[in-house]
């Protein structure tokens, strides 16, 4: 087993391979016992990385401490692989990232310091994508009263999503389908792959309306762009890309609800690009 230092205290894993430069893990859980002590089972579906993220404002003597080990790599974060202010540092193995995030905490030169986690998610459930309008009730209800969005009424007062790009932040999304690839905006993504829970969120709010093909979305004439998620420092640059072309962004995933609160889930650099999201995008 091994103890990392987490945003809230720290956390301890079953590593499959510490030697490796990523390797699955198991979350033991012994800080979700519940009333009469019983600790659940190890969580699986974690993915612990060679890679420490550092916030500090002595990064002096950050290089100071880094040059005592060889053959790291530090670079400041940037707007597409990071948070302002915070530092990635790769080192060689899983077991080699542990311990440097340990001593760095006991050095006292970080304000904080977790090592780079890709955690367990569940996809949020995507609404209906039946292939005719009638069909999408969460839209327009005919048949209960006040049991849509309202969707006809806002199209009505003229919002269309006209002028707004979208983000998916997920796997990537099918920028080849009929429904959306008029709507996809490459210089507002990172790219990626493509997967169907993705496409499917991505036609909920983006679907190109009134062209005869599937299905319509909520925002018709938005654009949509695609970021990525993964481990934590991924997370947080997908948070923070492009927010000069990206107006909103859509996260349909989340860890899994098992009833515990899972303070643990986001780290600090995560929480700091969201701050910068909502502190910085769209002008500020």
């Amino acid at each position: 087993m091994a103890s990392a230092p987490s945003r809230t205290g720290s956390e301890v894993f079953i590593v499959a391979d510490q030697s490796a430069a990523t390797s699955v893990a198991w979350r033991v859980s012994g800080d979700l016992a519940d009333k009469a002590g019983v600790t659940p089972e190890p969580v699986p579906g974690f993915v612990l990385t060679n890679r420490v993220i550092v916030q500090t404002n002595d990064r002096a003597g950050l290089e100071r401490a880094l040059r005592l080990r060889a053959g790291l790599r530090a670079a400041p974060a940037t707007r597409s692989a990071g948070v302002r202010g915070f530092t990635i540092i790769e080192t060689g193995s899983v077991a080699e990232a542990i311990s440097l995030t340990n001593e760095l905490r006991g050095a006292g030169l970080v304000w904080s310091v977790e090592l780079d986690i890709e955690r367990p998610r569940v996809l949020r459930g995507a609404l209906p994508n039946d292939p005719m309008f009638p069909s999408q009730w969460h839209l327009r209800n005919t048949s209960i009263t006040d049991a849509d969005i309202n969707a006809e009424a806002a199209w009505a007062m003229g919002y269309t999503g006209q002028g707004v790009v979208i983000g998916v932040t997920e796997a990537g999304f099918q920028i080849s389908h009929p429904d959306l690839a008029a709507h996809y905006n490459a210089a507002a993504s990172q790219g990626g792959g493509s997967s169907s829970h993705a496409t499917s969120v991505a036609g909920v709010f983006g679907a190109i309306g009134d062209n005869g093909v599937g299905v319509t979305g909520l925002a018709y004439n938005c654009g949509i762009s695609s970021q990525l998620y993964g481990s934590s420092s991924q997370n947080a640059a997908a948070f923070t890309f492009r927010n000069d072309l990206n107006d909103i962004k859509n996260d349909s995933w989340g860890p899994w609800d098992t009833g515990e609160l899972w303070d643990n889930y986001a780290s600090s650099t995560e929480i700091q690009a969201l701050r910068d999201c909502a502190e910085l995008g769209r002008g500020g």
